[in-house]
């Protein structure tokens, strides 16, 4: 199993609580009441410690491309709408240099140039650069929370306004999805070490949302049989029948009702280390084919997770879905999988969005979810587990 880090969060708290309006009205159905309270995580102090960012910022600014001639580089460029004045300043023996051991070109550019990039710009040309070890390119970068970063501001972030204005600046958008590749530059204005620690815990920083279940005048019999997941989450009963019969108290915070793994996992991030699967670190087909597992699986499922769905999992309607409901977001045009999250209740969904253990698990809305991976068009579908396949 994995080893969880500490985990740091802040609540806003519901309007009628003093704190910020969260625009989640109560959603209800057979599972009851639900209540979202909207959330900022941001990674605890260990896993920030590690950061390579903290390490590698002193080498600011540079651009590698694939191209393997300068005549290439200018083509990415001009792709990039970058003009054609600025091209050949940047492609001169001045800017422009080569790696010996790989042969690729690379540009170091002039703050006053790179700061002088609009936002469309930085995504034509920061999608075009070079990665290693098969990365996507957005693996790289830092991916910012739907709405930007102000949305998760809400709350003290110890960062002087002009590093705010910064990332604010260098944001770019990739279809909805907001991302920050400039890390290097930001860190460098950092005025020491604490501020650049504070800037990386702020813009790793990820909205999400407390659930609770509110029972009201809604019978046990039928909070039961919703959450009891047709017998794969039956353990919940006691808690629910303790509530109803307690005086006073009529909300129940959802995590407790959730099956023995994703109860484990909700606002944690994982180890570094990665324990448990190859010690490499967890993703969201692993999590989200293991929400009722007693036992984890001991492999990933990113090269299989469509073989997998065809063969266990029916395809169920929007309107159906049912706790724990598997659901799969893809491209619509190549039918690539590009996550997959397990569903709630309402609007609310149990995910872990991105493989890194800067990403923990939360509740989140799907239109949320949607957004943070919303570069292309996306079909989303939902599944549900073959009683054959079921413990």
């Amino acid at each position: 199993m994995f080893r969880v880090l500490n985990f740091l969060f802040w609540l806003c708290l519901l309007p009628d609580h003093g704190g910020c309006d969260n625009g989640m009205e109560p959603v209800t159905g057979p599972w009851g009441t639900l209540i979202g309270v909207p959330v900022v995580l941001e990674p605890g102090d260990t896993l920030v410690s590690k950061s390579v960012h903290l390490e590698k910022w002193p080498e600011g600014l540079h651009w590698q491309f694939y191209a393997d001639s300068k005549e290439k580089v200018a083509e990415v460029l001009a792709a990039a709408g970058i003009p054609q004045m600025t091209i050949q300043k940047l492609v001169s023996e001045k800017y422009l240099q080569v790696d010996k051991s790989s042969g690729r070109f690379g540009i170091r550019p002039p703050e006053e140039l790179f700061l002088s990039l609009t936002p469309e710009q930085r995504s034509s040309l920061y999608t075009k650069l070079y990665t290693v070890n098969g990365q996507r390119p957005l693996e790289r970068f830092f991916n910012i929370a739907p709405g930007g970063i102000d949305t998760v501001l809400r709350v003290p972030h110890g960062l002087p306004p002009a590093q705010i204005d910064r990332v604010r600046k260098l944001t770019w958008q990739l279809g909805q999805t907001n991302w920050l590749a400039d890390i290097n530059y930001i860190l460098a204005k950092a005025g020491n070490d604490e501020e650049r620690f504070r800037v990386i815990k702020t813009v790793r920083r990820q909205k999400a949302v407390f659930l609770h279940l509110k029972i009201g005048s809604h019978s046990i019999s039928e909070l039961s049989d919703y959450w009891k997941a047709e017998g794969r989450n039956k353990e919940i009963l006691p808690i629910l029948e303790s509530v109803s019969q307690t005086q006073g108290v009529d909300t129940l915070d959802v995590v407790h009702l959730l099956p023995p793994f994703p109860r484990k996992m909700i606002y944690t991030y994982p180890s570094q280390q990665g324990e448990g699967v190859g010690r490499a670190q967890p993703d969201c087909f692993w999590t989200s084919v293991s929400f009722f597992a007693e036992s984890p699986p001991d492999r990933y499922f990113d090269s299989v997770i469509h073989q997998i769905v065809v063969e266990r999992y029916v395809r169920v309607s929007a309107a159906t879905a049912k706790f724990g409901d598997l659901i799969l977001i893809y491209e619509k045009d190549t039918g690539a999988a590009l996550h997959a999250c397990n569903y709630i209740a309402g609007d609310y969904v149990f995910t872990k969005n991105g493989i890194n253990s800067t990403r923990p698990w939360v509740f989140d809305t799907i239109d949320s979810v949607v957004k943070t991976y919303l570069e292309k068009d996306l079909t989303v579908s939902f599944f549900r587990l073959k009683p054959e396949f079921r413990n």
